[in-house]
């Protein structure tokens, strides 16, 4: 089973269990809960695992940062305003100055997002973490996927493949790997402009086609904006396309919303970059140096794969 697999078997086996009160399910970065009064809830989770998120040589703080800004990253491709947080600790054993340092990583981010901390859980086990966070926003408002049109622009925030950059080249910036930046502001001033959003988290080439949906898509790589340390290097927008953990927002907006787009971005203080159109033919596709590639053909990180 790949990774898509298992997530519909689980959305096969939700189906028929009640959704009263669920606005959107299991299928995108967070799911939309309608409460009584004037907001809907979004709820995310996300766990980091050992080995496969982090490695032990990481420094703790940074573990702690990024576990929390995973889950703020969902909340912004929602344009939810993150209000609290649960945590779950798996460690082999205790360790105080680990647990010290770690704590005071996502603490920081926490305070900077006024994000309040209200339970969790703790167990014996290789160390994982486990975050669930939930935000608010209007009813009705929410960014979602798959409901961008023929003919919007295709848009990314910040740049891209410093993360994966990162892991290929110890000697590379680490800063955008062990400290992302979860564009919260962003997602929430596209409201209203964005017609569909998600947060890049396993990259362009699998996100792309889960954000567009039975449309397709076509950007141009010498539009990409590349981390900086990527620019000149052969291919350079293999890493920018294929690798994970930028946690940057792609979003799409008609071309007549450009100027809403350039305020929303001046608003959050993120850059935006147009990086291609979304099109009514089948299929994802790069366009660089004059070949068209199929991003379904290119190869990159998958659970279960």
């Amino acid at each position: 089973m790949t990774e898509d697999d298992l997530i519909a078997a689980v959305m096969d086996a939700a189906a028929v269990l009640p959704d009263r009160d669920v606005r959107l399910g299991i299928g995108d970065d967070a799911a939309i809960l309608a409460l009584d009064g004037g907001s809907d809830l979004v709820a995310c989770t996300d766990t980091l695992n050992l080995d496969t998120h982090f490695l032990a040589s990481q420094p703790p703080e940074s573990i702690g940062h990024r576990c929390l800004a995973a889950n703020l990253s969902d909340l912004a491709a929602m344009g939810a305003a993150p209000r609290f947080a649960l945590l779950s600790l798996s460690m082999p054993a205790p360790d105080a100055a680990w647990l010290e340092e770690f704590l005071g990583g996502f603490g920081a981010l926490a305070r900077r997002h006024d994000v309040a901390l209200v339970g969790g859980d703790t167990t014996r086990g290789p160390l994982a973490v486990a975050v669930t966070a939930l935000g608010s926003v209007a009813p009705g408002t929410a960014l979602t996927r798959k409901t961008a049109k023929a003919g919007d622009r295709i848009w990314v925030s910040g740049s891209l493949g410093g993360a994966a950059l990162a892991l290929a080249d110890p000697d590379a910036p680490q800063e955008r790997l062990l400290y992302p930046e979860p564009r919260v502001n962003l997602g929430q001033a596209l409201i209203g402009v964005a017609t569909a959003a998600m947060d890049l988290s396993d990259g362009l080439r699998v996100d792309l086609p889960r954000l567009l949906g039975r449309h397709g898509g076509r950007i141009d790589a010498d539009r990409l904006p590349l981390a900086g340390a990527l620019r000149g290097r052969s291919e350079d927008w293999r890493l920018a396309v294929c690798g994970g953990d930028d946690y940057e927002l792609c979003f799409t907006a008609p071309v007549a919303a450009d100027t809403a787009v350039s305020e929303a971005a001046a608003a959050a203080a993120t850059a935006v970059t147009a990086v291609g159109m979304v099109t009514d033919e089948a299929g994802c596709i790069l366009a660089s140096d004059g070949r068209d590639i199929d991003l379904g053909t290119l190869t990159g990180f998958e659970h279960f794969s």
